[in-house]
């Protein structure tokens, strides 16, 4: 019941966010149109634009599809990889993990759960992709801090112990939630 309050509450942040910057859009316009007819321009246009251009900024924030774009033909792309290729992404992912520090690896799952946060909006299916998000930032935290070696141990099984066929399904996972994020774009 928790986690359907939180993505409640990051469904009803979003529609807040998208009425403020909407309104705050046509203030400044009203603003930088009364100001530029006065031809009071030097004080008054550099100190309203300011707030004009971070509510730009912060509305590319919310509609980042390209984002979206990206990580879903990536995953796609790995999906397609685990499953024609198996022996040799095994290969490849084991000499990654070996070859990078933990605690640094850690920062690439969170970055791209918080991108996945901040691009959900562009999504016609945005709770999904917040729960995506959400579970990327905990991964990270979790790789991060490694609870009595489990990350260890989940590594070796994956790289190790899982068979072709298990390989191949999580690549079939993959395929699907790529293709799915690229279809939910708006």
């Amino acid at each position: 019941m928790q986690v359907l309050d939180i993505i409640n509450l990051f469904m009803s942040l979003q529609t807040n966010l998208s009425r403020i910057f909407k309104k705050q859009h046509a203030v400044a316009d009203q603003v930088l149109t009364k100001a530029t007819r006065l031809r009071n321009i030097h004080y008054p246009y550099c100190w309203l634009t300011f707030p004009y251009q971070f509510l730009l900024i912060q509305e590319r924030i919310l509609n980042m599809k390209w984002f979206l774009y990206a990580i879903s033909w990536i995953w796609i792309a790995i999906g397609s990889w685990a499953i024609l290729y198996t022996s040799e992404s095994r290969k490849v992912l084991k000499s990654m993990l070996k070859g990078i520090d933990r605690k640094i690896l850690s920062a690439l799952p969170a970055i791209v759960g918080i991108l996945l946060i901040l691009s959900a909006s562009a999504s016609r299916n945005a709770w999904f992709i917040r729960l995506i998000g959400i579970m990327a930032v905990i991964k990270g935290g979790f790789i991060f801090l490694n609870p009595k070696n489990l990350y260890e141990e989940v590594t070796s099984w994956y790289l190790n112990s899982l068979s072709d066929q298990a390989y191949r399904l999580f690549g079939i996972f993959t395929i699907i939630l790529g293709v799915a994020v690229l279809s939910w774009i708006l």
